[in-house]
């Protein structure tokens, strides 16, 4: 391999790096959600976290009414079938 491909070659590596992490980590969580191991219901948080977005964001997507939600103890939970 030419020294222009190797550069090339690691130049693509550390710019798709952050994309594959991200793949990895939703293809784990989706093979943690079909095991069932998982809770039913996340926090605005987590679902923050998921959707790598703000709570803000959230919340407001709720208040439209795009998730039907559960409050418990003060919390808003939300159904993880909803983010599918």
């Amino acid at each position: 391999m030419s020294a222009l491909a190797e550069e090339i070659q690691t130049a693509v590596n550390q710019a798709t790096e952050p994309l594959r992490a991200q793949v990895a980590e939703l293809a784990a969580l989706l093979r943690a959600s079909i095991k069932g191991n998982e809770a039913p219901f996340l926090t605005v948080h987590e679902v923050a976290e998921i959707l790598s977005c703000s709570e803000k964001t959230v919340r407001r997507n709720y208040c439209q009414g795009q998730y039907n939600i559960k409050r418990s103890g003060g919390k808003i939970l939300i159904p993880r079938a909803a983010l599918l």
